[in-house]
């Protein structure tokens, strides 16, 4: 258990894992979009993201939402934060695919996309907290 010594310790470790997943996210639609316009997302039956604002917008508060479930595990316990970050994506997956978008819970090649491609989020949240230090 982590024993937090200032609350503004408390702040930066929710602030950063935030701020980690908000670019995660960014770089998800990034890769996600340079995907769709090689056409390797209809290759897979999944049509390219139609990069609005809006779209941006809820993507990357999505992400930074996420972003706290890391937090949440680095508050608990510090430890590889690959791990941390590798944990929060399949979460984030998962429930995405299969409860908002009520997939058939089968390992398809859309569900293998899917998670190839958010390995990008967890790639960046790691490095986010990694470089901040937060993993030690």
């Amino acid at each position: 258990m982590v024993i937090l010594s200032k609350p503004s310790e408390a702040v930066v470790r929710v602030a950063v894992p935030f701020f980690g997943g908000f670019l995660g996210a960014l770089g998800v639609a990034l890769v996600s979009y340079c995907l769709g316009i090689a056409g390797i997302s209809k290759l897979v039956g999944m049509s390219p993201p139609a990069i609005t604002q809006q779209w941006l917008q809820n993507f990357s508060w999505g992400g930074a939402m996420w972003g706290l479930l890391a937090a949440a595990f680095l508050v608990a316990r510090k430890g590889n934060v690959y791990l941390i970050a590798l944990l929060t994506t399949i979460v984030a997956v998962t429930y995405g695919l299969f409860v908002l978008q009520g997939l058939q819970l089968a390992l398809t090649l859309r569900v293998v996309y899917a998670y190839a491609v958010n390995l990008t989020y967890a790639l960046i949240l790691a490095l986010t907290i990694r470089a901040s230090g937060l993993g030690k």
